[in-house]
């Protein structure tokens, strides 16, 4: 399956949010499971226990909340903030290969992506000035060259990305498994 950048960052963040869920899904199974067993529990520490089960439910309906509502937005951005740049770049890099430097690029940002809107601005000098100098075509190669690099790095951010997002889910997994152990001494 050949799947561009922006669909395995979607697929990541899927599945990171589904991991999330069915922890959220066995920690309150877990939770209904040690509020069975309450019964067996001494009086006196019943509330107590009963009360730090509460707490736990809330926290996974928090986390299963955050994972269905914001994860979804933030990873909107992020997908964006990672994508958005290369299809300008790609679209600006086949403008110029095809000779169309009618459409004028912004120089703005900070980022390794003025490199390559740098490149589109300098397309769409003169032609006659840069005929007759070998020094520009030297620096536009220069340039290229950089915005090949600059896309590799940001590949190598949205993998980063991708696995930051797999960390979290085993987080939120290992909280699962610590709520279950907390039904299993409520017993």
């Amino acid at each position: 399956m050949n799947l561009n950048l922006s669909s395995k960052l979607w697929l990541s963040t899927l599945f990171s949010i589904l991991l999330v869920l069915l922890c959220a899904g066995l920690g309150w199974t877990a939770i209904d499971e040690a509020r069975a067993l309450l019964k067996y529990a001494d009086p006196g520490k019943r509330q107590q226990l009963q009360a730090a089960l509460e707490g736990y439910g809330l926290i996974l309906g928090l986390a299963a909340a955050v994972a269905v509502v914001i994860w979804p937005l933030v990873a909107l951005v992020v997908v964006r903030s990672f994508t958005g740049p290369l299809h300008n770049a790609v679209q600006a890099a086949r403008a110029i290969a095809a000779f169309d430097l009618s459409k004028p690029v912004p120089l703005a940002g900070n980022d390794e992506w003025r490199g390559a809107r740098a490149v589109r601005h300098h397309a769409q000098q003169p032609a006659r000035q840069r005929r007759t100098d070998p020094a520009e075509y030297r620096r536009l190669n220069g340039v290229a060259r950089d915005l090949t690099s600059s896309s590799g790095i940001s590949a190598k951010s949205a993998a980063s990305q991708s696995e930051a997002a797999s960390g979290m889910a085993a987080a939120v997994e290992q909280l699962s498994v610590s709520i279950d152990q907390v039904g299993e001494h409520a017993t």
